[in-house]
């Protein structure tokens, strides 16, 4: 199991069971959630303490899931990134995710994140295929995985709203810069 990831810029941990506060930066945000939700609503406490739970779980039973990202520099929390098992179905895959805090969005922190979790899944984890999904019309998202490398899949009912699905088969080329490196427990 790693125990941690490092970019250029930031490093990121497993997302842990005390780290509830982090979380709630981005599920109390509108601004954050509104892409994020199904209602574009902030989430409840309760709902981020289930997910909190659920995402812990995750790592105990498979050994991956988010990590929580943090400046380097002052040590902020930025926002996480990392592999869950995805709801979207028919598609039985591993699927990105990510989310950056309001205040740190257009910095580019998204796609260091998501690259440093792609080296670890293809890489570390030699898993076949990574999934990710967004709505149509968010195309922040949408550019951030345009510039990771994945290709365009086709559209998908998730949580009853539309999405767009993109699928990575193989790690990204050496044209693509992947930013971080695991290292392992010791």
């Amino acid at each position: 199991m790693y125990e941690r990831l490092v970019t250029a810029r930031l490093s990121a941990r497993p997302i842990a069971s005390d780290d509830l506060e982090l979380l709630r930066q981005i599920h109390g945000d509108r601004r954050a959630m509104a892409t994020l939700s199904v209602d574009g609503c902030p989430h409840s406490e309760a709902r981020s303490r289930q997910l909190l739970e659920q995402y812990c779980n995750q790592w105990r039973e498979r050994r991956y899931g988010l990590w929580m990202f943090h400046d380097r520099r002052h040590g902020s929390f930025v926002g996480y990134s990392g592999l869950l098992e995805s709801p979207v179905r028919p598609y039985p895959s591993v699927a990105l995710a990510y989310a950056v805090t309001a205040s740190q969005w257009r910095q580019g922190f998204a796609v260091e994140m998501s690259r440093a979790v792609l080296e670890m899944a293809f890489h570390e984890l030699n898993l076949p295929e990574v999934i990710v999904y967004t709505l149509p019309l968010n195309y922040g998202s949408r550019n951030v995985i345009r510039q990771l490398g994945f290709e365009y899949e086709g559209e998908t009912i998730h949580a009853g709203l539309p999405h767009v699905l993109f699928r990575m088969r193989e790690p990204p080329t050496a044209g693509v810069s992947v930013g971080g490196r695991a290292e392992a427990a010791r």
